[in-house]
């Protein structure tokens, strides 16, 4: 598996670090999300239970918490995969004219 993914970013022209970051950062993004909906989900179960609105504050607080560190790590990510892209864009050459044989 190693050796494919080796070849695959020797091919493409990619750095490692570029691609492990951009990746890394999308993996904490699924996991923050995963926290997101978790903490969402248990939100509206006990704001069912309709409490004094204080107990509910922590499950707020870390709410939006998870909410701004899933957007940053998902434009962190979109960067860096952007910035990848840019500076490996091979260079436009000027097109050849085209000559007929007579």
């Amino acid at each position: 598996m190693t050796t494919l993914l080796r070849r695959l970013l020797a091919l493409s022209g990619l750095r490692v670090f570029g691609v492990a970051v951009s990746v890394l950062l999308g993996a904490l993004t699924v996991l923050f999300g995963v926290g997101l909906m978790a903490t969402a989900g248990y939100l509206i179960s006990r704001a069912a239970e309709r409490p004094a609105v204080l107990s509910l504050t922590t499950a707020i607080v870390v709410l939006l918490s998870l909410e701004i560190a899933a957007l940053v790590l998902l434009i962190g990510a979109q960067v860096i995969a952007e910035y990848e892209r840019i500076e490996w864009e091979p260079v436009a050459r000027p097109p050849r004219p085209m000559h007929t044989s007579a």
